[in-house]
């Protein structure tokens, strides 16, 4: 064999360890991945319609650009069976060559469990698994995939809610004839204050009102009582401490307050209302209601819910927001 083909061969010999070892380097400095987990998954307010949970998403990116996460399924299943998949709404990017924590809220509706689980009435506590799955864009780099996608699982317990809200005993006492007398006085409007007693009686009791003033341009105390009765219809206990509420009457907020006045037993919690509003809301709409002797009522408020330590060592804020229509005499 001739010189030169020894010198073409060695070449060739050495072009292949080259390659090899090149290859190799490539292999061992391939560019790293996110990682990703779900640090929390926990239940953090409620109402008699949802419930809603924090999830903290942690992700650590290696790369010179930022990484999007647009969005995140939570799947949840209740004894084997799916019964609503949530997806999350808010967008965040982690910083090139940072990490970040990111806090998400996932809502659950109360009418996805009520349609799926079977026998719920006959619940008291759910034991609900929550899939959560996400798939982050990745750059475009030598040896790098699409997409990383990640997920994780948690376990949860919450009560079975299936409510009626109901407006009970509403009773309206009318202010007497020296609040009226006064607030005649305090307004410069000439009128008799029997007259005008007379006026608010017949307004509170559907007869017809001689129109001697306009109740609005007065600020007469009127004394108000009822009971809100809440019923849960699956066999979780809602009860509550107090409650603070607004009480709107045919699109008229008409009264507000709070009340510890709260007594449950079984699955029924009723509170006690007693307060006051002022002739001031009784515009044209909260009159003919009460010619009517019937309206709609919308019951908004906040509280807190004890559940038991099993479930959340915590109390669960409680979200009020109830329709319905009732009597007013």
């Amino acid at each position: 064999m001739n010189s030169r083909k020894i010198r073409f061969w060695t070449f060739l010999m050495l072009l292949f360890v080259a390659v090899t070892s090149v290859h190799g380097q490539l292999n061992l400095g391939a560019p790293p991945l996110p990682t990703a987990s779900v640090t929390r998954f926990v239940p953090v307010s409620i109402s008699l319609r949802d419930i809603t949970f924090d999830m903290d998403v942690a992700i650590r990116n290696p790369y010179p650009a930022k990484l999007p996460l647009e969005s995140i399924r939570v799947n949840y299943s209740v004894e084997g069976t799916q019964v609503f998949e949530a997806r999350t709404t808010e967008r965040f990017e982690v910083p090139a060559n940072g990490q970040s924590t990111n806090t998400f809220k996932v809502v659950l509706p109360y009418e996805a469990l009520i349609n799926t689980v079977r026998n719920y009435v006959e619940k008291d506590y759910l034991n609900t698994k929550a899939d959560i799955r996400a798939s982050i864009p990745l750059p475009r780099l030598p040896g790098v995939p699409a997409t990383f996608d990640f997920d994780a699982r948690f376990d949860v317990r919450i009560p079975a809610i299936k409510p009626r809200v109901a407006i009970v005993g509403f009773k309206v006492e009318p202010p007497s004839q020296q609040e009226v007398t006064q607030a005649l006085q305090r307004a410069s409007i000439s009128a008799a204050p029997q007259r005008v007693v007379n006026m608010l009686n017949n307004i509170l009791t559907g007869r017809p009102a001689e129109p001697v003033i306009r109740p609005e341009d007065l600020d007469l105390p009127f004394r108000v009582s009822f009971d809100i009765e809440l019923e849960n219809q699956s066999r979780a206990a809602i009860s509550f401490p107090s409650l603070e509420f607004t009480l709107i009457v045919d699109g008229t907020a008409l009264v507000s307050g709070r009340s510890s006045q709260v007594n449950t037993s079984g699955t029924k919690t009723v509170t006690r209302v007693t307060n006051t509003f002022s002739s001031k809301s009784l515009n044209e709409s909260i009159r003919n209601a009460f010619q009517r002797g019937t309206g709609t009522f919308r019951i908004t408020g906040s509280s807190s819910l004890q559940l038991p330590r099993d479930v959340l060592d915590k109390p669960l804020p409680l979200q009020f927001n109830e329709e319905g229509q009732f009597n007013l005499r």
